[in-house]
């Protein structure tokens, strides 16, 4: 049976100074460097050092020990800004999370009122019920009734149907009846309500409304007899007349 001793120990190159570790063994040959293979030779036995006894660590240089410093000091800062976002995110979560009933509710604010300005002419006289406005000379033979219900006033007018011109307009009252003649033609109906006169000219103001009866009027001589009609200004039962709403400018 053979035996070996060993002996590890440390060598410095004499040429690049990397150190060596150099494992002795009986039979072993020339040791030589591992960096600039440098033949290494028989070293003073102070120069051997045994790989097993505890190295002495390096002692950190300037450089290294201000990078140290300055990462602990990156982690320090950024560990503190977390930590005051935190604060702050906190805190507001409490403050929403808060009732509403301790906090003051404000009214909402509201749009400022419109406010119609008064026409600028003035309010006249009502004309008395059956007040006609002729437009023309013609003879007035046929025979027309009309009613209006309890409400608004009316002025009712007749236009000739192929001239568009006005012949004739009536005024009444709520809830009244007149009866007229008007000369023989074809005419169209058309009236306006309201409740507050402002004259001919401005009928019943801005509130007025306007409409037409969608039939022609024939009043007509037939031998010795002259048609007529009777006109019902609202809704009755079986009744026959139909109206519609027209613009101002189509009075």
């Amino acid at each position: 049976m053979n035996t070996s001793s060993q002996t590890d120990y440390i060598v410095v190159c004499p040429n690049c100074g990397k150190r060596n570790l150099i494992r002795n063994q009986v039979g072993a040959g020339k040791p030589i460097c591992a960096a600039c293979w440098t033949y290494l030779g028989e070293q003073p036995a102070q120069a051997r050092q045994a790989h097993t006894a505890p190295q002495e660590r390096e002692k950190p240089s300037a450089s290294d020990e201000a990078m140290s410093q300055g990462k602990n000091s990156s982690s320090s800062l950024r560990t503190f800004l977390i930590l005051i976002v935190g604060i702050v995110v906190v805190y507001l979560i409490y403050k929403n999370s808060e009732p509403t009933k301790d906090k003051p509710v404000l009214p909402t604010p509201q749009p400022p009122a419109i406010v119609e300005a008064p026409p600028s002419y003035p309010k006249q006289a009502l004309p008395l019920n059956g007040e006609i406005r002729k437009s023309t000379n013609r003879e007035a033979v046929a025979p027309l009734e009309i009613k209006t219900q309890q409400g608004p006033y009316t002025l009712v007018k007749l236009v000739d149907h192929f001239s568009k011109t006005q012949v004739l307009s009536v005024f009444l009252h709520p809830a009244s009846k007149v009866k007229l003649d008007i000369p023989l033609g074809s005419y169209e109906l058309r009236y306006a309500l309201g409740n507050e006169w402002y004259g001919y000219e401005h009928l019943f103001g801005a509130d007025t409304a306007y409409f037409k009866a969608e039939q022609i009027f024939n009043f007509k001589a037939d031998g010795n007899q002259i048609n007529g009609y009777s006109v019902t200004l609202y809704p009755v039962s079986h009744g026959n007349l139909r109206t519609a709403s027209i613009r101002a400018e189509d009075f």
